[in-house]
């Protein structure tokens, strides 16, 4: 699987080796793996005269850079209790930042998200203001709790690009699940409402002038979710019935944009994967087969509310175009900076600016480029790159290997040798995925990249219930935490061994979130199979995880795809297993943690001090789930070379 999957923000491990693998004077410092990006989702203002980033200005902690065609920098920092999650632009002098925090309610703390816009101009700043109920002129639907403030505030609907005053978000200020359609003033920060959900509406989906044509419904039953999607030609139009699937049964239906001729989707074909195809609004007919892949589940490039393009994770990698004008630029890049591996990721519309990135191989940090065709001598400036001091000679190249499972199910790997590694077995960290529903990519992986830089090999196995082998793949692993999932974990592990690569008395397993479960997991069911076990922000109870995300979003879908539905505690918990786990085990948390709250690990931590085991602890008081800040990241980095080098350097034959 080549892309698509988010960086491991929070997996830092860092691993000292025997004799035969220590790190040399010349390693790469853990400094710059622990760095926060320099360069991290740019975008091009619509005149291609600046480009806003979220970058390190202190070296610790996340700001909006922009970048002026003049060469001069100007710096935004938001408020000391919210990181920043993205930025984009409203028109070439204005932009809108999403923040991320959290706040603690009736013994739960609960991460929200808040928007706010900047006037480059008048340097002003202008939060969204969800401060009192959105004024419609109607009366509340009975059965709506009362309003207040939606936790999640960044939900855009439509950038609204032929009105410069105004954008449409998703907000839902009167329940937590059914998100109502407003229109925001970037001036004040006013929202007014456009669209109330009738029914149980999930989401909104606009055409490319802002329309909004699409409403996706969820209806919840014991049997399993059904969605229902409605489609209406204009604003004056009545809902008509499009389609209708099943959550998790049936062919998968994924709208992705509006095109001349209908909807765009990505569609189950006969073979269970994703393939886009386009669906005729009026007749509910679906055309024929755009693009797809019979390995692996196509993946869209969007741009804005647009599809400009697809890549297919198991090709090359490399994004397709539909745009002529996107491909030829794509096409002169790929000869000018000598790699395939190019990406325009905006483009203004007279063609005359764009933002491109690169990649020398499809392992190294991507570079940033602003490309200029405003005059007759074009000019490509280097405008830095994701991640700086990490030379080329340091990265590995990671590639797929398919692993047979013990039913024979072929299960996909990524494989990662330090450079220039000797041939034969060598020490190996073990590395599943968080999620679950997610999957891991070979492009640059600072985790992984940081791991083989200190000698060692890497496996990540794309155990099932991952996402992009398509649907049977990943529904295959629901209801089956530490079961189905585990085992095929373990036979990765097994593979590795009988393959000659790894060395069985040098294996460790790591992850983080739910990759930290099966780490624990691991060292709970194999204590012979691994060395030790690094868990970091951990799911070490189920059931307790569950319960706190039932009064959440959608909590009972959820639920169905962990436990099976209500009152299942059938699930099998780290915690449990405490006297089992007779191996090294590290635990490592942020106490700002609202994703998997840090008192997981702390109970965990009691319950291996009652079992005769007591790990290693490290609780970080600046953290949250993605140790967002270098200095937490650092933090990790060292706790896990201090404990792994101790762990594995060890007699191979002893158990602590």
């Amino acid at each position: 699987m080549l892309r698509r999957s988010p960086l491991h923000p929070i997996f830092f491990l860092l691993l000292l080796l025997n004799v035969l693998t220590a790190a040399t004077a010349d390693t790469v410092p853990a400094e710059r793996y622990a760095a926060l990006p320099q360069i991290d989702s740019p975008r091009l203002s619509p005149d291609g005269r600046h480009v806003a980033m979220i970058s390190s200005r202190d070296g610790n902690r996340a700001s909006i850079r922009v970048w002026h065609n003049d060469d001069t920098i100007e710096w935004f920092s938001p408020a000391d209790f919210e990181e920043l999650n993205w930025v984009t632009w409203k028109g070439s002098d204005r932009l809108l930042a999403s923040l991320r925090g959290s706040e603690h309610t009736a013994g739960k703390e609960y991460g929200l998200s808040r928007l706010i816009f900047i006037d480059l101009k008048g340097k002003q700043t202008v939060r969204v203001q969800f401060h009192e109920p959105v004024p419609t002129g109607h009366v509340l639907i009975i059965g709506r709790e009362p309003y207040h403030p939606p936790n999640i505030q960044d939900r855009i609907i439509s950038m609204l690009p032929d009105d410069p005053g105004h954008i449409l978000l998703a907000a839902s200020p009167e329940d937590m699940s059914h998100p109502q359609a407003v229109m925001v003033d970037v001036e004040d920060g006013e929202p007014r409402l456009l669209l109330r959900p009738s029914g149980n509406v999930v989401k909104w989906l606009a055409d490319s002038r802002g329309n909004i044509r699409l409403k996706t419904s969820l209806q919840s039953a014991d049997e399993g979710a059904t969605l229902t999607y409605q489609v209406r030609d204009s604003e004056r139009d009545e809902w008509r019935f499009l389609h209708r699937s099943e959550l998790d049964r049936g062919p998968r239906f994924l709208p992705l944009a509006f095109s001349d001729g209908g909807l765009l989707v990505l569609a189950d074909g006969a073979d269970g994967r994703l393939a886009l195809r386009e669906v005729d609004t009026h007749t509910q007919a679906f055309g024929p087969v755009l693009a797809s892949d019979p390995r692996c589940d196509i993946e869209p490039v969007t741009h804005d509310e647009n599809l400009v393009g697809i890549v297919d994770p198991c090709g090359d990698g490399v994004e397709s175009y539909f745009d002529p004008d996107w491909r030829k630029d794509q096409a002169v890049l790929q000869r000018v900076l000598k790699t395939p591996l190019i990406e325009v990721i905006d483009r203004t519309k007279d063609g005359r600016y764009a933002l491109v990135r690169s990649f020398a191989t499809a392992s190294a940090p991507p570079a940033y480029w602003y490309f200029d065709q405003s005059d007759v001598q074009k000019k490509l400036i280097h405008l830095g790159d994701g991640y700086e001091g990490i030379p080329a000679a340091a990265i590995g190249a990671t590639r797929e290997v398919i692993i047979p499972a013990l039913d024979g199910t072929p299960l996909p790997a990524l494989l990662t040798l330090p450079p220039g590694a000797p041939a034969g077995p060598a020490s190996f960290v073990v590395l599943p995925h968080g999620g679950p529903t997610a999957h891991d990519s070979i492009q640059f992986d600072g985790i992984v990249q940081f791991l083989v830089s200190r000698g060692y090999g890497v496996l990540q196995p794309q155990f099932r219930g991952s996402t992009g082998y398509g649907a049977a793949f990943q529904r295959a692993g629901y209801r089956q935490w530490g079961r189905l999932m585990q085992d095929d974990v373990t036979e990765a592990t097994r593979w590795l061994i009988s393959q000659k690569l790894a060395d069985p008395r040098h294996i460790c397993i790591a992850g983080s979130s739910y990759g930290g479960y099966s780490a624990l997991m691991g060292a709970a069911q194999h204590p012979d199979l691994y060395r030790c076990s690094v868990a970091i922000a951990p799911v070490t109870d189920p059931d307790r995880l569950l319960h706190d995300r039932d009064d959440g979003e959608f909590g009972d879908i959820h639920r169905a795809r962990v436990a099976g539905g209500f009152g299942a505690t059938d699930i099998p918990a780290p915690i449990d297993l405490a006297p089992k786990m007779t191996v090294p085990v590290l635990l490592i948390h942020g106490k700002r943690d609202f994703t998997v709250p840090v008192g997981h690990t702390e109970a965990m931590a009691d319950r291996l001090k009652q079992a005769g085991h007591p790990p290693k602890l490290v609780i970080l008081d600046d953290s949250d789930h993605f140790f967002s800040f270098a200095g937490s990241r650092l933090k990790m980095l060292k706790a896990m070379e201090e404990f792994l080098g101790a762990s594995l350097n060890g007699d191979p034959a002893r158990r602590s």
